[in-house]
């Protein structure tokens, strides 16, 4: 976060429904580019995630960077 994003402020919530667990993600940094190419931070972490059966998705938003991942 503080390497990429240059963000001063991260919110992580952490949610439970059920059997589905969730990580939410929010910061107020930079935010990615209009075209994402997933690197390989993204990449590795989805790969990661595939491996305990998780999915990572990255929303849309006008400043900063929100993403979930759910396993």
């Amino acid at each position: 976060m503080k390497k990429h994003s240059h963000a001063s402020q991260v919110i992580l919530r952490f949610v439970k429904v059920n059997n589905l667990k969730e990580i939410k993600y929010i910061d107020n940094g930079v935010g990615l580019a209009g075209s994402l190419v997933e690197k390989n931070g993204f990449s590795n972490m989805r790969s990661r995630l595939l491996e305990i059966d998780a999915k990572m998705e990255i929303e849309e938003s006008e400043s900063g960077l929100k993403l979930s991942i759910k396993l």
